[in-house]
């Protein structure tokens, strides 16, 4: 078995794009490449200091030109579940190219 590990900036991304202007962080709890249809699934847990910052932050994803699809599950004060469904990136496209 082999293991890669990658540090990049990848501003195509909506949630790297995303946690570049605000202090939120997102953890996938689910997440599906629909390869024909080049579109990744999510589901996310997001985290912020406060309600304020992840209310920011939610609203600049929702406005990233590469998101799909949103929806908000839940929020309550700095955490929030949500699903996504973003447009294929840079780094997933180079990756599914090579036999990624």
């Amino acid at each position: 078995m082999f293991g890669v590990t990658m540090e990049m900036e990848q501003f195509d991304c909506p949630f790297i794009d995303t946690t570049a202007d605000h202090d939120v962080s997102f953890s996938a709890t689910h997440w599906q490449l629909d390869t024909a249809a080049r579109k990744l699934d999510t589901r996310m847990f997001v985290r912020a200091e406060d309600r304020h910052e992840l209310s920011n932050g939610l609203a600049t994803l929702r406005e990233h030109e590469n998101l799909a699809d949103y929806k908000l599950h839940t929020k309550e004060g700095g955490e929030s579940v949500i699903h996504t469904t973003i447009e294929e990136t840079h780094a997933m496209s180079t990756i599914m190219d090579h036999g990624g």
